[in-house]
């Protein structure tokens, strides 16, 4: 089984390495799947599914995740706000920028924003596991 959890932890801390050493795009890079990791245990928690339907879609999980809390799963929607991720959802795609030649496709100012976001996902997941959650 996968585990979202150690994931975002291990690749928080490789993100903010990157940020720290100027390594904007792939500090970005790397952000986006953290953000995937939160939505995927969100999405378990929601659904009670440890098979996500969405890969690298964190819009599409975003809306399966809105589409849940909306239906009346009030226990999780101090968890997550519509607008929690808005940097990484506008401008986050690995299939366009994995592989671009431009190596300043996310800069710095980008990084900080995706840091921040990073930051509220993962004190959130911290939040989730202490109120007894299953942090997959």
């Amino acid at each position: 089984m996968d585990n979202f959890y150690d994931t975002a932890k291990r690749m928080q801390k490789s993100s903010k390495i990157l940020f720290n050493n100027n390594d904007y795009h792939n500090s970005c890079y790397l952000a986006g799947y953290i953000i995937e990791c939160y939505l995927k245990i969100l999405f378990f928690n929601v659904s009670n599914s440890s098979n996500p339907p969405f890969t690298h879609k964190l819009t599409n999980l975003h809306s399966s995740i809105m589409s849940y809390l909306s239906s009346g799963n009030s226990s999780l929607n101090s968890y997550y706000s519509n607008n929690s991720f808005s940097n990484v959802f506008s401008d986050w795609d690995p299939f366009t920028k994995r592989y671009t030649e431009q190596n300043l496709e996310w800069s710095d100012i980008n990084a900080q924003d995706y840091q921040n976001e990073i930051s509220v996902a993962m004190q959130t997941l911290a939040q989730m596991r202490i109120d007894g959650y299953t942090l997959i």
